[in-house]
């Protein structure tokens, strides 16, 4: 008997390339992974039925946001004096909630487009991946960190990013992702093609420059970061002397 069902398999699989998508990002700025990890997770939903396929979203969003939001701990246990079962609490809490919106993805995504014709790949995923990404960042004030199209700083995709924004390059992104995975499915390599050029248009636009200096009109700006050890950045004892190094 197999230690896991093949449905505990994709469950397995689901959580960690959620997890492995935060690799794209800093430190370790891997960009190919945003490409993998949402690959992944549309060709784990093949062939499932509607519950299936949102408890997938879910658990990738799990891996996806437990790995890359982790930070947040640190802010809650070591320098906002939480207790730790607090802290931890408040942290699976807010996994869980962000966890939703792939969850939502997945869950519409196969109810309202069950059939696996191209136009789920190239339109569908895409505008609803950009929709849940986009209520992610509004609702309840939202929690914007964490779309795809910021890691692609140090991919040629970056050379978009002063035309379209974060969110076209999210969208260039689930585009290849729904091509890519389409020509998997259905054996149809030409739609490869599709990558290939958004990626070769990249380097086509990269020489240009979208800002156009005006010497004449030059505003000069500082910015200052006080460096204040953030174990003591909250007594009271620490408030005029950090004031006071501001004033400095």
């Amino acid at each position: 008997m197999p230690l896991l069902s093949h449905y505990a398999t994709r469950l397995l699989i689901a959580l960690l390339a959620g997890a492995s998508a935060t690799l794209a990002f800093a430190p370790y700025s891997l960009w190919p992974f945003a490409f993998i990890a949402p690959l992944l997770l549309l060709l784990l939903l093949h062939k499932q039925t509607i519950k299936k396929s949102t408890w997938l979203g879910f658990v990738w969003g799990l891996g996806y946001f437990g790995a890359g939001v982790s930070w947040v701990h640190v802010s809650i246990d070591n320098f906002g004096g939480m207790p730790v079962a607090a802290s931890l609490f408040l942290m699976i809490g807010l996994i869980s909630y962000l966890a939703l919106y792939p969850m939502l993805f997945s869950f519409l995504l196969q109810r309202i487009f069950s059939n696996h014709k191209l136009t789920k790949y190239l339109l569908a995923a895409p505008a609803l991946w950009l929709v849940t990404d986009w209520l992610r960042g509004w609702v309840f004030t939202g929690f914007p960190w964490l779309w795809l199209g910021y890691s692609q700083i140090d991919s040629p995709l970056s050379a978009w990013g002063p035309i379209f924004g974060v969110e076209g390059i999210t969208l260039m992104i689930l585009i290849s992702v729904g091509a890519m995975v389409y020509s998997l499915l259905e054996k149809k390599w030409t739609l490869f093609l599709i990558p290939a050029i958004i990626i070769a248009s990249s380097f086509a636009i990269k020489p240009f420059d979208w800002v156009t200096p005006q010497p004449d009109k030059v505003t000069k700006v500082a910015l200052i970061q006080g460096n204040v050890n953030q174990a003591i950045k909250w007594l009271p004892s620490e408030r005029w002397p950090t004031i006071m190094k501001y004033m400095d």
